[in-house]
């Protein structure tokens, strides 16, 4: 807390250093797509060798694990800002904090085996199956970030800045790995599917484990992107709307993707992992409420 009153401290004092200097705090609201990273192959027991073919997916002589970098949830973050903006918006220096989350997405891909009955003649047939398995841990983030207004003009109803920012990822899912498992209470998060799936005759899938944990406590990141205000004719700012992408230092989430196959009478584990540094590309919306002074209008010609 004492840091942040001293942030706060620094921008008051360094904004009297300006005319046309103003105050404000903002709430946001975002959306992201996460960007999830492939982590090789474990050795499981029985593994079975396998290069990538490419940065997303390793197959082996049963399946293909497929590593799904960009996905997406159906959840939003709020968070708020506090602010000051110099020269007449043309510099915005931003302090404040939102809540965000990791993100990886996993999908396990075969060819699913079938003896069915067509006239009385039983038919064997291959169809592509597949199961994904989604993951998630809550973070928070501080986040410190500078606007550059990109229109010259101070006439107008769109404002657009450039903006670069940074700050520091708050895993709340810690502790990690270590600690769970010396405490036998369990990972962060674990998805299980029991089932049938054959790939032959006499191989199948009978059970998919996904779990995961929290691999630090805390990660820096950098962000960069641009941000436009819309105003009214009346010179009302109505909304900002955002959109930037923000690069994780270091993995704070890390996922398991145990397969367990049997084959004839031998019994396999497969196991891969993805990892998550927090990254992703967000969209933003906001809007600033000035404090001090009491805010003026626009003019539009």
């Amino acid at each position: 807390m004492k840091k942040v009153f001293s942030v706060i401290f620094f921008f008051c004092l360094f904004g009297y250093c300006f005319t046309q200097t103003s105050y404000y705090f903002k709430p946001t609201l975002d959306n992201k797509i996460y960007i999830g990273n492939a982590d090789n192959l474990l050795g499981g027991l029985h593994a079975i060798e396998s290069s990538p073919d490419n940065n997303s997916f390793l197959e082996n002589q049963y399946f293909k694990a497929i590593n799904i970098k960009f996905s997406s949830r159906a959840c939003y973050n709020f968070g708020l800002y506090f602010g000051i903006s110099l020269k007449n918006k043309k510099h915005l220096i931003e302090f404040g904090f939102t809540q965000d989350a990791t993100g990886t997405q996993f999908k396990n891909q075969f060819m699913e085996y079938k003896v069915v009955s067509k006239n009385d003649t039983l038919i064997e047939q291959y169809s592509k199956n597949q199961l994904v398995f989604a993951s998630s841990l809550f973070t928070f983030r501080y986040h410190l970030q500078y606007g550059l207004r990109l229109n010259k003009s101070q006439n107008n109803r769109v404002v657009t800045y450039a903006i670069i920012g940074g700050g520091i990822i708050q895993n709340k899912s810690y502790p990690g790995q270590e600690e769970i498992e010396s405490s036998n209470i369990g990972p962060a998060y674990s998805q299980e599917f029991a089932g049938n799936f054959y790939l032959d005759e006499d191989t199948y899938i009978y059970k998919m484990d996904n779990y995961g944990f929290a691999t630090d406590k805390f990660s820096g990141y950098l962000n960069i992107g641009i941000s436009t205000d819309f105003y009214t004719k009346k010179g009302r700012q109505m909304f900002s709307a955002s959109l930037f992408y923000l690069q994780g230092f270091k993995p704070i989430e890390l996922s398991y993707h145990d397969t367990y196959i049997m084959d004839n009478t031998e019994n396999k584990l497969i196991s891969y992992r993805t990892t998550s540094n927090g990254s992703g590309i967000y969209f933003q919306i906001s809007r600033r409420f000035q404090f001090s002074p009491w805010p003026a209008r626009i003019k539009n010609s």
